[in-house]
């Protein structure tokens, strides 16, 4: 968990939740995290109609994966459920890091084993050996596929079908997908490609024609000396910087917002736990 927190506390895009501290309880192994405040829904409760809106939204995530990946960081479930959406500013922010894992670069894709995250984003490498980055790429897909159609493209009633299905790779396209363009099924199916080695990376599905004038867009505000993807929502946000005021105030632990893992007394915890997220400690 602390290892873990170290890592993801460095991460720095408009795209993903911002941990600004851990507290640790060693007698009764436990931790609490304290996050970036993100008044948003879940993408799961987003209702994306327009393919403009669907580009917007993906792009965004794409664009974090690649950030993630550059940094040898892979999430391992990326879902609906762990993306936050604003609906006025059209924003996104990927969360819940719990099992994300740094990854070695060497000439081998295969650097991880463990089967983990939600089986039906779940990429077939991880199913029947090692992997890496690529499942993320893969998980991305199903959720685009998921977004337009409203299920995962090899869910099945039964649960060995379900895995054979997502072995085999055969991707169809219901008639919900007829709306759209076929620039984004060719980009899904790219997303879904059975060999891993063959699967495009966050990177080259950024440079994808799908998302071309996004791209081209965010290279021009690059070149002026702007982030990839600009945050116009979440910086400076009033909301978000009184939280952090209160959070401050309430904890009166003097915390300065570094590395440091601050271990904390039973009572100062007391104060500050209607700001906190509980989770269990490893």
């Amino acid at each position: 968990m602390k290892a873990n927190f170290l890592v993801i506390k460095r991460l720095q895009n408009p795209s993903i939740i911002k941990y600004e501290a851990l507290y640790v309880e060693p007698r009764k192994r436990m931790g609490w995290l304290v996050m970036e405040y993100v008044k948003a829904p879940s993408l799961l409760k987003a209702n994306l109609q327009k393919e403009e809106d669907l580009k917007n939204v993906m792009f965004q995530i794409v664009e974090a994966l690649s950030y993630l990946h550059r940094q040898d960081i892979i999430h391992r479930d990326i879902k609906p459920e762990n993306i936050l959406y604003d609906p006025q500013a059209k924003r996104v922010k990927i969360i819940d890091f719990g099992i994300s894992k740094r990854f070695r670069r060497r000439d081998s894709l295969v650097d991880m084993w463990t089967i983990t995250g939600t089986l039906y984003y779940r990429a077939p490498e991880m199913l029947s050996g090692g992997y890496r980055e690529a499942v993320d790429v893969w998980a991305t897909g199903v959720l685009l596929y998921k977004l337009v159609s409203g299920k995962t493209p090899f869910e099945c009633e039964y649960l060995n079908q379900t895995i054979h299905n997502i072995r085999s790779g055969d991707v169809k396209f219901p008639t919900a997908f007829d709306r759209y363009s076929a620039d984004m099924k060719a980009l899904i199916s790219r997303m879904l490609t059975r060999d891993a080695e063959k699967r495009p990376t966050s990177c080259t599905c950024l440079r994808d024609i799908w998302f071309s004038q996004l791209y081209s867009a965010s290279l021009s505000s690059s070149k002026k000396g702007k982030n990839l993807v600009i945050d116009k929502t979440f910086q400076g946000n009033k909301e978000q910087s009184a939280h952090k005021s209160r959070l401050q105030s309430k904890m009166s632990l003097g915390v300065k917002w570094d590395d440091s893992l601050i271990s904390t007394s039973e009572t100062n915890l007391e104060s500050a736990r209607p700001y906190i997220r509980k989770v269990n400690g490893q």
